[in-house]
């Protein structure tokens, strides 16, 4: 056997073990099911959008209204520092 023929069967289980290690990874093998369920792309668990934020005054979380003013900054309220803030800020709603 020559070097050439010692390189080819070196690519060849390289490549075998390259679609074998693919072909697992692909098929979820060793998990329940599936192994989609509940996972977002690439097998990461989906993370749920929360209805509640922080609010950019109080950084507490809370339901929140979007108010923008003159210069165009956008803020998130909660309803307890929107009536501590008041019209003094000329919000306006988005």
């Amino acid at each position: 056997m020559n070097s050439a023929d010692l390189l080819m069967v070196i690519a060849a289980v390289i490549v075998l073990g390259g679609l074998v290690y693919w072909t697992i990874r692909r098929s979820g093998s060793g998990r329940l099911g599936n192994g989609r369920q509940g996972t977002a792309f690439g097998g990461k668990p989906v993370k749920r959008p929360s209805s509640h934020q922080k609010c950019s005054r109080c950084k507490q979380m809370d339901k929140l209204t979007f108010y923008s003013n003159n210069q165009g900054t956008v803020m998130g309220l909660c309803k307890e520092c929107r009536k501590k803030i008041g019209d003094r800020e000329n919000l306006m709603p988005l």
